[in-house]
């Protein structure tokens, strides 16, 4: 929040001065968030921002035609919210923080934490992640053929089923484990994490602020750097731009993170390059 705000600072629109938010959070609650922008359609506001496809999906259905711009999305176009990329062709536009190619990145940097992995747990909620992860999972699939490894499905749908998941995956051998893009681990991942690091289980998240709590290493787009550019459309919305001549974009910036103390309470040898590389390095 204090980055969108620090970017709408920077494009002259000043929160308690010429600017108004209303600010509202609906976590994972799918009926929430629809309950919400009901509400916020009633405002006459002069745009809306997101930062989910869940969310996104919400302000879509149930706004008349409120100006949106998301930030955070995987794939805008499978999702339906806009027609290109470069002429997102209605109200809605954004910053996209998944590339397809990302699914074999983060496969391939897993397997540098667990070289010796045979299969691979993807854990994720399919009632808020989109498709549910066909725009990234090719790659991955790709990455796992080439290097003989077999890749479990997680899917849950309560907090609840989440222990159950990664027990039975830790009853195999050589197993690691990847918390995809997901606002469901968002919401749960305290609950992941301790799970996770109750064991030995290698693990890659796709955000940053999981290594910040306790998570081994991550790597995925800068979420900061997304809600500053999105502050960015914003500031242009509200000068008078439309949706519709603003090109959806790509994530520009890229976090790698690593807890080396999550890591030696695991007992595990993180690569040199790893500290070497990474943007944050949690002791």
């Amino acid at each position: 929040m204090v980055a969108l705000q620090e970017g709408l600072g920077e494009a002259g629109w000043i929160e308690g001065e010429n600017l108004e938010i209303e600010w509202r959070l609906a976590g994972n609650d799918t009926s929430l968030a629809a309950r919400l922008a009901t509400e916020l359609d009633s405002l006459d506001l002069d745009a809306a921002f997101s930062a989910s496809t869940p969310v996104t999906r919400a302000l879509i259905q149930n706004t008349s035609d409120i100006p949106i711009v998301f930030a955070g999305i995987s794939d805008p176009i499978g999702a339906g919210f806009v027609e290109s990329l470069p002429r997102p062709g209605g109200r809605v536009t954004g910053f996209m923080a998944y590339e397809a190619s990302l699914g074999g990145k983060w496969f391939q940097l897993l397997l540098m934490i667990a070289p010796h992995a045979t299969r691979v747990g993807v854990l994720f909620n399919p009632s808020t992640v989109v498709n549910p992860g066909a725009y990234w999972f090719p790659s991955m699939e790709a990455a796992a053929a080439a290097r003989g490894v077999e890749i479990v499905l997680l899917q849950y749908t309560t907090e609840g089923e989440i222990p159950a998941l990664i027990q039975d995956l830790l009853s195999e051998p050589n197993v690691a484990l990847l918390v995809g893009p997901d606002l469901s681990n968002q919401t749960f991942r305290r609950t992941i994490i301790d799970l996770v690091n109750a064991s030995t289980l290698p693990t890659l998240y796709t955000e940053a602020f999981y290594v910040r709590d306790g998570g081994l290493v991550s790597y995925g787009a800068s979420f900061l750097d997304m809600w500053r550019r999105a502050a960015v459309y914003l500031g242009l919305i509200l000068d008078g731009a439309r949706p519709a001549e603003l090109p959806v974009q790509p994530p520009s910036k890229f976090d790698f993170a690593i807890n080396l103390g999550t890591a030696r309470k695991q007992g595990l040898d993180l690569p040199v390059e790893f500290t070497l590389l990474a943007d944050l390095v949690v002791e």
